[in-house]
């Protein structure tokens, strides 16, 4: 399964404050995708609990 995902200018400037160590970009991210890729890692892996764990783990890496 693949996802294309084309971000406007604002979100590249997110990206790069996020990428600074903006915790307030980070969350404003969070708070916008992490729904819509928690949906995605759950349709794959059939499981809610690890979907969420998986989630967690990569906003951690993002980070």
């Amino acid at each position: 399964m693949k996802y294309n995902f084309f971000l406007n200018d604002a979100e590249h400037n997110m990206i790069k404050l996020m990428q600074q160590g903006c915790q307030n970009t980070f969350g404003e991210l969070y708070d916008r995708y992490a729904p819509v890729i928690l949906g995605m890692i759950t349709k794959i892996v059939d499981n809610e609990k690890i979907a969420d764990e998986l989630l967690q783990k990569y906003f951690v890496k993002m980070w």
